[in-house]
């Protein structure tokens, strides 16, 4: 029985691993940010029409970037926060909410909260309705 529990462990690791590596090897969507965008100070992406630009697109490309973060949804704007009611500049994107915080050091000025989409498992990218 712990010979079979052992195995199946096993198994479970090897094959996540598998995924992983098959996932990761997949290709970008044409029309995606490629790394020929790397030098660019900013992307806007066709597939929202929205513009990711400064710390958030710094922070954006090196946690992540469109696998982990997924399209920007709207532009950087400024909202007034819940928690200490201060005005932050923010911008959201499909899996998480980017809110800059200067007073912070690098990397945490830019703090994330959940998006809806992640929160609620339902994707909020919609482009007949961006356009």
């Amino acid at each position: 029985m712990l010979a079979r529990l052992i195995f199946s462990s096993r198994a479970a690791m090897i094959l996540a691993l598998a995924l992983t590596i098959v996932v990761s090897a997949l290709p970008v969507p044409a029309g995606s940010v490629l790394p020929t965008f790397a030098q660019q100070d900013r992307v806007t992406f066709p597939e929202t029409g929205k513009t990711v630009s400064g710390r958030f697109l710094e922070y954006w490309r090196t946690h992540g970037g469109l696998r982990q973060q997924g399209y920007p949804l709207s532009e950087e704007m400024q909202e007034r926060s819940d928690t200490d009611g201060k005005l932050y500049s923010v911008q959201y994107f499909e899996r998480a909410v980017f809110e800059l915080h200067p007073d912070n050091a690098p990397p945490n000025d830019v703090l994330l909260s959940c998006s809806a989409a992640s929160a609620t498992g339902k994707s909020t990218l919609m482009p007949h309705r961006l356009k």
